[in-house]
């Protein structure tokens, strides 16, 4: 959500929406609803802010955007994420080169 929230404002819909196509919260149990849940915690923990607006006639709804505090942990998850790509990336050339040549 953070790496959503880093291009720009959003409204929790458009997150699930954004998580679904990345085949996230596509789990039983895990409801769009539950993205509420981590924007909350999210926001609590300042890595992002939320205000209402209001549009038209439509009925308000709550806008989420990033914070500079979330902008640093969100580098600091990619950096995670990258090492753990190329640790696994090792494991999947290991297996090409000692399991699948074997065979």
């Amino acid at each position: 959500m953070l790496l959503l929230l880093s291009r720009g404002t959003s409204h929790g819909y458009e997150l699930s929406g954004a998580l679904k196509r990345f085949k996230l919260f596509n789990e039983p149990g895990n409801s769009s609803a539950s993205i509420y849940v981590y924007l909350r915690r999210m926001e609590e923990e300042g890595l992002i802010l939320s205000e209402w607006t209001i549009e038209g006639k439509q009925k308000p709804k709550r806008v989420y955007s990033l914070t500079e505090s979330g902008r640093s942990k969100l580098g600091e998850l990619v950096a995670s994420v990258a090492e753990c790509a190329g640790a696994l990336f090792e494991l999947v050339e290991i297996y090409r080169k000692q399991v699948l040549s074997a065979d």
